[in-house]
């Protein structure tokens, strides 16, 4: 800070009093590093504490009155400074301007540090003309590019570590490409291997990263090897989406003890398990951020309900049960996990369009889930009266079940925890 200061002329750049400094490679190698870099210049905004926010210059010419006429290079991710990663602010400048060396740039490097703003990985973003490199990484299709100068600069999501059971298909995808669209890397998992795989290079042709974690959330061993692949691919978690589910449903004089099971199995006691596995990695990072004197950032949890599990539904008590069961889950682990700065919420569908309502119930189709073929689809006169019953006239789409999701994983939401937030057109039982 001593030695950026010392070499800073600062010069008022932004709108609302931010300030740039521009600080020669050169200079600040020998002082700092001891080396020396030719070309480039370090722009450098409100230093702090191991934590920087980047943007890329074809985003901030657009918001400031003074021309930049350098040229900026195409994008390259690095991680930020924490103490998970050791690594400090000092360390991402030098890669920064080691980096820039390689790609042959000899103009400006601009980074804008935020002292609001928790220490977390962040992504250099840079491309060689104002207008965005083709190998830059780009939103996916779930959420629209935005023309707004400050979305295009960065995500709020920018590598968060994010974890979706059931994201192969329906609104499990479409929250994934959601999150990846605004910059979380996703871990994804579905039953089958293929809709998995498919999500996952969706994601990739975007710009964006993804691994998949396949099998059943029901399995014993499945919440561990959840858990680890994210730990082992992006360093840790900072949001967990229990989405997986289905619905196998009768009146209750007709229903077994091996449907009752399998319900609750899949949408109580699978979240449980992945929340159980997930306690010692978040545990472990919130310690080490305190004893490295740094915020603790806001992590996110967010359990799939039902509106069957807060008004209840004929034909479906296993499911209205296990659903029911999430909104406790979620409240408990509100209350013990608000030391750890994780806000737990549950999202409740409604009536919204996907496989497993599509299909008419009368033509009898089925999916089979872990060996057994599961009827899907929902009476068209039931689905017909639901609509008129729906305030909005109509069932949801995937795309908006998956928004109500991303509101719980943005940090305008961090100090919302222990509710339940109903996605159903107005809708309730």
């Amino acid at each position: 800070r001593r030695v950026l200061a010392e070499l800073a002329g600062q010069t008022p750049l932004l709108p609302g009093g931010d300030t740039l400094a521009f600080v020669d490679v050169d200079s600040l190698q020998r002082r700092v590093f001891g080396g020396s870099k030719q070309g480039a210049a370090f722009g450098h905004a409100k230093i702090a504490s191991k934590s920087l926010l980047v943007r890329g210059l074809n985003a901030l010419a657009a918001t400031v009155s003074t021309p930049l006429s350098a040229p900026v290079v195409a994008a390259t991710r690095l991680r930020g400074g924490n103490a998970a990663s050791g690594r400090g602010a000092a360390t991402l400048v030098a890669e920064a301007i080691t980096t820039a060396r390689q790609a042959g740039v000899t103009g400006t490097i601009v980074v804008r540090a935020d002292s609001a703003s928790p220490p977390s990985p962040t992504a250099w973003r840079l491309s060689n003309s104002p207008s965005p490199s083709p190998t830059a990484p780009s939103r996916c299709a779930a959420t629209p590019p935005s023309t707004s100068p400050e979305d295009t600069a960065m995500g709020k999501l920018d590598n968060k570590s994010a974890l979706v059971t059931g994201s192969g298909r329906g609104i499990g995808r479409e929250i994934a490409l959601k999150l990846a669209g605004d910059g979380a890397r996703v871990v994804v998992n579905d039953l089958d291997a293929e809709p998995a795989k498919d999500t996952v290079a969706t994601i990739e042709a975007a710009g964006g990263t993804a691994v998949a974690c396949v099998g059943s959330v029901t399995d014993d061993d499945f919440a561990d090897r959840f858990v680890q692949t994210a730990v082992d691919n992006f360093g840790g978690i900072d949001i967990i989406v229990n989405n997986a589910g289905y619905s196998w449903g009768s009146i209750i004089q007709k229903m077994t003890d091996e449907q009752w099971d399998a319900i609750l199995d899949v949408h109580l006691k699978a979240p449980f398990r992945i929340l159980r596995a997930a306690q010692p990695v978040i545990s472990t990072a919130v310690k080490a951020a305190k004893r490295a004197g740094e915020p603790v950032p806001c992590r996110k949890v967010v359990n799939i309900s039902s509106i069957a599990g807060l008004g209840g539904n004929a034909g479906q008590a296993n499911y209205a049960a296990a659903k029911a069961g999430v909104t406790g889950l979620t409240k408990a682990l509100a209350k013990e996990w608000g030391r750890y700065n994780v806000t737990v919420n549950t999202v409740a569908f409604g009536l919204i369009k996907t496989r497993l309502t599509a299909a008419p119930a009368d033509e009898r189709a089925t999916v089979n889930i872990g060996g057994r073929e599961i009827n899907i689809g929902v009476n068209p006169d039931v689905l017909a009266m639901m609509k008129h019953m729906i305030p909005l006239g109509r069932s949801g789409t995937p795309a908006e079940a998956a928004g109500s999701v991303y509101l719980l994983c943005i940090p305008e939401s961090d100090y919302v925890s222990g509710q339940t937030l109903v996605c159903g057109g107005g809708f309730m039982f």
